[in-house]
C-alpha cells in the first residue's frame, strides 16, 4: 500500500492510497480515513493499470482515477493534502498515523 497523501477532515485525517498489482494488472486506489480508533475504508476503486500507467509499473497521482475519489473527498469534508511539515506536526500534536 503506498500513502499518495494526508488530507484533514473534521475529527480526523484520511489517506488517499493505491496499491499496484502488477499480476493483476490493475490499480487498487482508495480512501481511508482515522477518526478516534483505527483506520476505515471510505471507497475504493479499481482500473487497468494499462489505462492509468506505464509498463514499469509508475502511475501519476494527477491522474483520471483519482478524479474518480473527488466526491467522495468532497462529501467527507477532507481538506487540501498536508505537506510533510504539516503532517509532522500532527503527529507531534499527538496524531497516530
Amino acid at each position: 500500500v503506498m500513502i499518495l497523501a494526508t488530507l484533514p477532515m473534521e475529527g480526523g485525517f484520511c489517506r488517499e492510497i493505491e496499491v499496484i498489482d502488477q499480476t493483476a494488472q490493475r490499480i487498487d486506489l482508495g480512501i481511508a480515513c482515522r477518526r478516534d480508533e483505527g483506520w476505515n475504508v471510505e471507497v475504493t476503486l479499481s482500473e487497468p493499470l494499462s489505462a492509468t500507467g506505464t509498463e514499469d509499473g509508475f502511475v501519476a497521482a494527477s491522474g483520471a482515477e483519482m478524479q474518480g475519489l473527488q466526491p467522495f473527498l468532497d462529501r467527507l469534508g477532507t481538506g487540501v493534502a498536508l505537506g510533510p511539515a504539516d503532517e509532522a506536526d500532527a503527529i507531534a500534536r499527538g496524531w497516530t498515523p
